[in-house]
């Protein structure tokens, strides 16, 4: 069952949709519906993370509805090079999109698929097309306001605090593994390689939260700390990892010599796993460390000059883990220590160094190139009145889960979903609103489902759940000042959505 953090979360996301939508009617805005549904996009448990997120759906919706007002006038005649135009500008943008492994790769993605969203729906009416970007820009920077408002004044959810709660779970994570490997089996890796991917992706999530802390206003000084910690947490990976590969083959060439330095080994495992910040066990620790290798003496024979390579290595990983409790400690306080020396020296590396496999960057951009100009040319071949909202449709799930290594099970799960939106948004658009007579009773009609589904979004699982049922039925609801809603067109324009979707895992890497 939800908690109260779910539930909260979930009621503050609902009360800025509302006032998001009531205030787009008030200010006589055409489609209102917009602003509702942005703020379930950019809507996040913390509130650094609803800034950022809103100021890169700002500006990425800036750069889509600027590339909509200059190509649609020039091109409109030419409905095969728009088509192109649009295919290579959602292509291009998604490649930069998944170059960039930080929050701002947001910016490039809402760029990417603002184009078709706003173009397409105005080429039967070229001369709209300034004011439907406009009015688009104008929503979502209502939303934007309006969710970062109630996150940062209804109980704001602070980056730092969670971001110290991670930290501490991932060198919990860290010291068990270092107890198995300093302590290996031999032949054998006691910890199974999935522990190292979890700890490499935690890295990851940690960029995230990072990222995040300098839109959190109460501790953006902290961010200087929080990136020596992520340097010194990617190095940790490493640093284990060659323990752990010379004492493998320390045991399988020299077993003795494995059993004379077996009870120094064993004591650094105990001291990774106390986590203690005391300088007294850690200057013992190193006293030691330094004795049994001075007791290997310096033989230049290869077992004792690998006995000393461990035991080197152990002395640098006790300064580094030194350095990273020191770090989570200082990131636990409301204000951080000025004048930390770090106690692990090193060379300065890129902070940004990443691997790339561009030809499946590359692959993903073209799949959605492939796939927009394809279906544009089905709606344009084929007169398809509706045609639009499937080039739309299959242009946002080319982009949302291009960066996964198999989209396909995603995009499958998003046709899903859409689908059961279908069902519910229709509900609620024919038979619950025509009851409704004032905004308060429409907001009570509302309430229910919204808030129930809103208490999932955080929950990894169910994430592309509630995303989908949230912001898909804001958008098909298509609320405004005056009810207007026709079935034969809700059908018509859902059912084109839905066959966009459906052909996105047909053209993508599978």
């Amino acid at each position: 069952m939800p908690n109260w953090r779910e539930w909260l979360f979930s009621a503050k996301t609902f009360a800025a949709s509302m006032l998001a939508l009531y205030a787009a009617m008030a200010l006589g805005m055409p489609r209102p519906y917009w602003a509702m549904a942005t703020v379930y996009v950019v809507s996040n448990p913390l509130t650094g993370a609803t800034r950022s997120k809103g100021v890169y759906r700002a500006g990425g919706t800036l750069l889509g509805a600027s590339a909509a007002v200059l190509l649609v006038p020039w091109l409109v005649d030419r409905p095969l090079l728009l088509s192109l135009a649009v295919s290579l500008w959602t292509g291009g943008l998604l490649y930069l999109a998944l170059l960039d492994r930080t929050p701002r790769n947001y910016l490039f993605m809402l760029a990417a698929y603002s184009l078709p969203l706003i173009a397409l729906p105005a080429v039967s009416a070229p001369d709209q097309v300034f004011d439907i970007a406009v009015s688009r820009t104008q929503e979502i920077g209502l939303a934007i306001v309006c969710a970062s408002v109630v996150a940062a004044v209804v109980l704001p959810g602070r980056v730092a605090p969670v971001l110290a709660l991670r930290v501490h779970a991932w060198l919990g994570h860290a010291a068990a593994w270092a107890g198995h490997a300093l302590a290996p089996t031999p032949g054998q890796d006691r910890l199974p390689p999935v522990g190292r991917h979890q700890l490499a992706a935690d890295i990851l999530a940690l960029d995230q939260l990072i990222s995040q802390l300098s839109y959190d206003a109460a501790h953006r000084g902290a961010v200087s700390l929080a990136r020596e910690l992520r340097w010194r947490l990617s190095l940790l990976l490493p640093a284990l990892s060659s323990v752990q590969a010379a004492l493998q083959d320390l045991h399988e060439r020299s077993p003795g010599l494995c059993r004379e330095i077996d009870a120094v080994l064993q004591e650094a495992a105990a001291w990774l796993r106390t986590q203690s910040e005391e300088a007294a066990p850690r200057d013992a620790l190193l006293q030691r460390l330094a004795q049994a290798s001075h007791a290997l003496g310096t033989a230049a024979d290869w077992d004792r000059v690998l006995a000393r390579h461990v035991l080197m290595r152990l002395q640098s990983l006790v300064w580094l883990w030194q350095d990273c409790l020191a770090l989570g400690a200082q990131m636990a306080l409301e204000a951080p220590r000025p004048g930390w020396q770090p106690a692990y020296r090193r060379e300065r590396l890129d902070l940004h160094a990443r691997h790339y496999d561009h030809g499946m960057l590359a692959y993903s951009a073209l799949s959605a190139i492939a796939l927009i100009f394809l279906t544009c040319l089905l709606w344009i071949q084929g007169g398809w009145a509706d045609g639009a909202s499937a080039v739309i449709m299959g242009a946002i799930a080319a982009c949302f889960f291009a960066a996964q290594d198999e989209p396909a099970p995603a995009q499958f799960g998003f046709l899903l979903w859409s689908s059961v939106c279908m069902v519910l948004g229709a509900v609620l658009l024919f038979y619950a609103i025509p009851a409704t007579h004032d905004f308060e009773t429409l907001a009570l009609v509302l309430a229910p489902p919204f808030l129930l589904v809103g208490t999932l979004a955080n929950r990894p699982g169910f994430t592309m759940m509630a995303m989908t049922l949230t912001v898909a039925m804001a958008s098909q609801l298509g609320l405004s000042q005056a009810y207007n809603a026709d079935f034969t067109s809700y059908l018509n324009s859902n059912l084109a959505s839905i066959a966009g979707i459906m052909a996105a895992p047909c053209s993508g890497p599978c």
